[in-house]
């Protein structure tokens, strides 16, 4: 068998002709707008049945009478603290390096390997179409074999009944430097209709509503509870897209050196709760150097340097990067570590961040003047 990942320069992609290019450019308004469409809960031709609701995602299951037989069809949806300008420093990627970084945040529970073959041009800034590969495993991985695939994607912002959103949608395509590798790689090939994940604007200020689609054939025998369970386990890691944010925001900060935290023998009390040590129970947080509990601290993975590092910050001071992202009036006292909405404790902002149970969901609505495909009209099948 070969090892993952492959070795640079496997991929020899030639140029593309002008037909091609034309082709991929209508294919990517086309798919973006299905995904924005599809991934409406609400969206009757999709039958959505609610199947878990766990760690504040809600999964459902759908049934999509115009996909092929075969097309296992998933959603999820879950909500995060986060701005539509933040998601394309995650997820654009015009180059290989990129891709591969992009994808080892966004999807490091699957991914087996992945490449960035072509940039197709567009018309506006708003909008990346690029052809990728990628090749993903299972949780039971003994069983199954990894699965590859070759994919358009694109990313686009939109509006939906007056919500502004932001669109990374996939699907499947064929390319001659991508064919099957099953012989040469022991990958099966799967097919992705329409699949992607759609950020939207929400009711509340600062928060995003994320709906994950897909529509897949994974191609092969396998087990249909396999694909269940892999496509259950792909949607809960939706719950790691908001520590995703947080902890880029946090990279773009500065850190105290051990030498300027508070010495631990020095507070008898957490600096932010109040509340006695108990046995073992302090640590220091990294941004403000104050002595605190356990429960009112979190461990963040943070990229110093070039490297990913481990460090503990308080709940008020992780809290402080994302003060534009936060809904209501945010007072910021640069004296303390506080980061509270005005009339709030420490302790109630920590429960905020810890619990995003209050959802609101946009209406679903056809899209307006950013895209004027009509949904009738869109076909990937």
């Amino acid at each position: 068998m070969p090892s993952f990942p492959l070795p640079r320069g496997f991929f020899q992609c030639s140029p593309l002709s002008p037909d091609e290019l034309d082709q991929f450019a209508h294919l990517s308004s086309e798919v973006a707008v299905g995904c924005i469409i599809n991934s409406r809960v609400a969206n009757p031709a999709l039958h959505w049945r609610l199947v878990d609701d766990v760690h504040e995602v809600q999964i459902y299951q759908g049934v999509d009478p115009a996909a092929p037989p075969r097309a296992a069809i998933w959603l999820g949806v879950t909500h995060i603290a986060a701005t539509l300008d933040e998601i394309p420093s995650v997820n654009v990627a015009p180059d290989d390096a990129t891709y591969k970084s992009a994808k080892k945040l966004t999807e490091k529970d699957m991914l087996l390997d992945c490449a960035h073959l072509y940039n197709i041009p567009t018309d506006s800034a708003d909008t990346t179409v690029n052809l990728r590969w990628a090749s993903i495993k299972f949780p039971m991985a003994g069983m199954t074999k990894p699965r590859d695939f070759c994919l358009l994607e694109t990313q686009v912002r939109f509006t939906l009944d007056g919500f502004k959103g932001y669109a990374i949608a996939t699907t499947s395509i064929e390319l001659s430097c991508c064919p099957d590798f099953q012989e040469d790689l022991g990958l099966v090939r799967g097919r992705f209709y329409r699949t992607g994940t759609i950020y939207l604007e929400s009711n509340r200020r600062g928060m995003l509503q994320v709906t994950r689609l897909v529509e897949t054939d994974l191609g092969g025998s396998m087990p249909s509870w396999v694909i269940d369970l892999g496509q259950r386990n792909r949607m809960k890691s939706m719950r790691d897209l908001d520590r995703l944010f947080q902890e880029r925001r946090l990279s773009a900060t500065t850190f105290r050196t051990p030498v300027e935290l508070v010495p631990k023998a020095t507070r008898s009390k957490c600096y932010l709760c109040h509340r006695n040590f108990k046995l073992f129970g302090k640590t220091q947080c990294r941004k403000c150097g104050e002595v605190m509990c356990r429960s009112c601290s979190m461990s963040w993975i943070v990229h110093v340097s070039s490297f990913d590092v481990k460090v503990t910050i308080c709940t008020s001071c992780s809290l402080a990067p994302r003060h534009d992202t936060l809904d209501g009036s945010v007072v910021y006292a640069p004296s303390t570590p506080s980061y509270c909405r005005q009339g709030e404790t420490a302790a109630s902002v920590s429960k905020f961040y810890r619990s995003r149970s209050q959802k609101s969901s946009p209406p679903m609505a056809y899209l307006d003047n950013s895209y004027k495909l009509e949904a009738s009209t869109t076909c990937l099948y």
